[in-house]
């Protein structure tokens, strides 16, 4: 029997190997493909050509972390992997078991140690993740000897003294932040890191990391890869560090300015997360907003539909259900008709839509209570129950 980082005893758990066969696979320069748990930690790897760069990427924040089963199965890939792996490079991702535990496991910091002496050999080793996966690349950034990284709003430490401007994550803290790998902003590796500068929680991380080139992006929150995804640049910025090596700062710049075409951009700036907000900024940001929401209904709806339009479809079709209109439920399903298409045959989707939201908070699944909600919002813009339910929820999110 082992001890927790709380001082408490744990059983122990079944695993899916110690990771034996990647260190094995690493040293002996071989491919292959394989999953394992060390302690509290689910790793999947992908491993094809070893003269490629191998990418390291920490799953982030999630409200409901994997289970042993689903780890298991082997189905489950963390943050990055598949993406990764499309592009035709090495892959080791991890993410957390049954707890979202900010990888402080002891015991998986001493794999790390083994896996950084197989690494070291090798000539790129790159490190990308956002938020919670930030801190778990640039906190292991070091040990597993990575060339550089790329690093999404990322949260440095929950550790007090450190980091005592941080309001979120509070029921986090509990894990052990003296210890070894506390800090993600000590690393000496070199990269990028993206943030909001207007949000100050997030700034105030990014300002710790004193090694890394700055891309800073007022209006994005904390919510960097959906934000970058919406207007069709995440695939452009990992995709210049990961095969280029380096992000052109005048092309992401340039790119940047597209933020003004999504929703979230503006919802960002009038959410109470936004400190800089005046009255006279409100009034102006608010102009702005209900003007792009009048140009153009059916892009917003479909900067909605990006990367989830089957899942939106469904939650669209149960909000519909539970109204009571079965025929329409049917018939998004059976056509699979766009999002705007179905707003325009049914005025009283809003109240339904909030009101489904409501649901599907009590059943906890706060991610599709706020999609939910963001639609309503777009047929509703002046709706302050929905406006600050929305906040309310999005606040939920970050916990």
């Amino acid at each position: 029997m082992k001890r927790s980082i709380f001082g408490k005893r744990r059983g122990t758990q079944k695993r899916l190997g110690k990771g034996s066969e990647l260190i094995d696979r690493l040293k002996d320069r071989k491919g292959g493909s394989g999953t394992f748990i060390i302690d509290d930690v689910y790793c999947k790897y992908y491993l094809d050509d070893l003269s490629k760069p191998i990418v390291i990427t920490f799953h982030g924040l999630i409200l409901r972390p994997l289970t042993h089963q689903e780890a298991g199965d082997k189905l489950f890939s963390p943050w990055g992997y598949e993406y990764v792996k499309k592009l035709g490079l090495n892959v080791i991702s991890f993410a957390p078991v049954e707890s979202t535990n900010w990888y402080r496991s002891p015991e998986f910091h001493d794999f790390l140690g083994d896996l950084g002496n197989m690494l070291q050999s090798y000539e790129k080793v790159l490190g990308y993740g956002g938020s919670m996966g930030g801190y778990g690349v640039s906190a292991f950034a070091d040990v597993l000897h990575m060339t550089n990284i790329l690093l999404l709003a990322p949260i440095s430490t929950l550790n007090r003294q450190l980091a005592p401007f941080e309001t979120r994550f509070y029921k986090y803290r509990k894990y052990n932040w003296a210890d070894s790998f506390h800090d993600g902003a000590a690393t000496n590796c070199k990269g990028y890191i993206l943030y909001d500068p207007i949000y100050d929680l997030d700034r105030s991380h990014a300002v710790r990391y004193k090694n890394l080139t700055e891309l800073k992006v007022p209006g994005m929150g904390h919510s960097t890869p959906e934000f970058f995804n919406a207007f069709g640049i995440l695939k452009w910025i990992s995709e210049s560090f990961l095969l280029k090596g380096t992000i052109d700062k005048e092309s992401f710049y340039k790119l940047v300015r597209h933020r003004r075409e999504i929703l979230s951009y503006y919802n960002w700036l009038l959410s109470d997360q936004n400190t800089h907000l005046t009255e006279k900024r409100k009034e102006v940001i608010t102009k702005y907003k209900n003007a792009f929401i009048g140009s153009d209904k059916e892009k917003i709806f479909n900067e909605l539909d990006i990367g989830q339009k089957e899942k939106a479809l469904y939650i669209l079709a149960d909000a519909l259900d539970r109204a009571g209109n079965t025929a329409l439920s049917d018939k998004v399903l059976s056509e699979e008709r766009s999002v705007s298409s179905i707003i325009e045959q049914y005025d009283e989707l809003a109240d339904i839509l909030r009101e489904t939201a409501q649901l599907f908070e009590r059943r906890g699944e706060i991610d599709d209570a706020v999609y939910l909600l963001e639609l309503a919002q777009i047929l509703r813009p002046q709706g302050n129950v929905i406006r600050q339910k929305l906040l309310s929820l999005q606040r939920r999110q970050m916990l």
